[in-house]
């Protein structure tokens, strides 16, 4: 039995969240708050939960989540769209 890790990247101005150590086959949530009025791009290999984003006070919401493949996942790289 496998019991899930949390890591907390921090705030700011991070554009990207390495992986905590993990296996093949575990599942990642990878959740980011943004003010971006232009919204996020969904990570490479990551998919947008539905009903995400969520908006509250000028704030979004995404959640995320990938299988991994391996036990060396790679960052999930976060870029902004255009407003």
């Amino acid at each position: 039995v496998s019991i899930a890790n949390f890591q907390a990247v921090g705030s700011g101005s991070e554009t990207s969240a390495a992986w905590p150590t993990h296996a093949t086959g575990d599942r990642g949530y990878l959740a980011v708050q943004s003010g971006s009025g232009g919204g996020l791009s969904t990570p490479s290999g990551w998919t947008l939960l539905d009903g995400f984003p969520m908006s509250a006070g000028g704030e979004l919401l995404y959640l995320f989540t990938k299988v991994a493949a391996s036990g060396a996942e790679g960052a999930a790289a976060q870029t902004t769209r255009g407003a």
